[in-house]
């Protein structure tokens, strides 16, 4: 795909943004956001500084398994720049970029370390696909054996991912993965690369790292306190199991390819949750200007600054397309 092409797809967020703009009252959405409550935006923004900290813990954390050896702020000022990139590659694949970064610093085979970048990713997207799925348990009313049937379906489902601890399942579904590049004429020569790399994930995914699990549960409870504190300073009072759902569904479309920042994607997404609440569309927008100034204006700034002093060794953008 070329560039001008994926520009152009990821203008579909902003075009989704001016179209809910152009239908809701801009003076209402001003006024909420006047009247907001600081003490819970800077309580919010505390949250969110440990819920980063907490996911850079877990990313040393995953280094050191892999034996490689670096200060943690060292870890701290990579896992930022690769924030920044995040937020401007679509799906935020820019996170992998930290294998990128540690491969030109320390010369660690480049295929070892996104077995661990990925794995890190996975991480926070399983817990976020956890509490989607597991949080339309909570809004469904057991009221018949169909509900009962859809719950414990969805539970079964978020639990699912689980079993590749398990080293007999794991294997199965890797080598599944690794035999089907062998099978297609053009990609027999990624196949070798891909083996290493699969190896490498095998090694890793070992009941140790269930910890990071534990970490990422942590993390983002964190995370969706600090949203049901933004929403507080708007005067939005949601049970934390609903805020958090919404906020998980919120994240997942942002994974879409076809905005910058999630900018749209997020938007439509509120509007739609929040209707179902009985809220505005406008107090939707509000909130979703306080949690894109506080998720990714912020870290996006200092994750730029962060990005700027390791530039000098690289740009693991190039290494990206390549």
């Amino acid at each position: 795909m070329s560039v001008k092409r994926a520009i152009s797809i990821r203008i579909i967020g902003v075009l989704i943004l001016v179209w809910l703009l152009s239908r809701v009252d801009l003076k209402g959405i001003y006024g909420i956001l006047s009247y907001s409550r600081w003490i819970y935006i800077w309580g919010a923004l505390l949250c969110l500084l440990l819920h980063v900290l907490l996911k850079f813990m877990r990313y040393q954390y995953i280094l050191v398994q892999q034996s490689v050896r670096q200060p943690f702020l060292k870890t701290f000022q990579i896992s930022m720049a690769a924030i920044y990139l995040s937020f401007i590659t679509p799906g935020r694949v820019g996170e992998l970029a930290k294998a990128f970064f540690i491969h030109q610093d320390q010369g660690v085979a480049v295929n070892r370390l996104l077995a661990g970048s990925i794995l890190d990713r996975l991480y926070d997207v399983y817990i976020l696909i956890f509490t989607a799925l597991v949080g339309i348990g909570f809004i469904v009313e057991p009221s018949n054996s169909g509900s009962r049937t859809l719950i414990i379906t969805l539970v079964g489902i978020a639990l699912a991912p689980l079993l590749l601890f398990i080293p007999v399942v794991r294997h199965l579904c890797l080598t599944f993965i690794s035999w089907l590049p062998g099978k297609i004429k053009k990609a027999s020569g990624f196949s070798d690369q891909l083996n290493g790399f699969l190896q490498e994930l095998d090694q890793l995914m070992s009941w140790r790292l269930l910890w990071g699990l534990g970490w990422s549960v942590f993390a983002y409870g964190i995370f969706f306190y600090a949203c049901s504190l933004m929403g507080l300073a708007l005067g939005i009072s949601l049970p934390y199991f609903k805020m958090a759902l919404i906020v998980a569904w919120v994240n997942i479309a942002s994974f879409l390819p076809i905005s910058f920042a999630g900018i749209g994607t997020r938007d439509a997404c509120l509007v739609y949750f929040f209707a179902q609440e009985g809220l505005s569309n406008e107090t939707a927008l509000a909130f979703s200007a306080v949690m894109f100034a506080l998720t990714y204006l912020f870290f996006g700034i200092i994750g730029f600054f962060a990005f700027v002093t390791l530039k000098r060794k690289g740009d693991p953008r190039q290494e990206l397309k390549g």
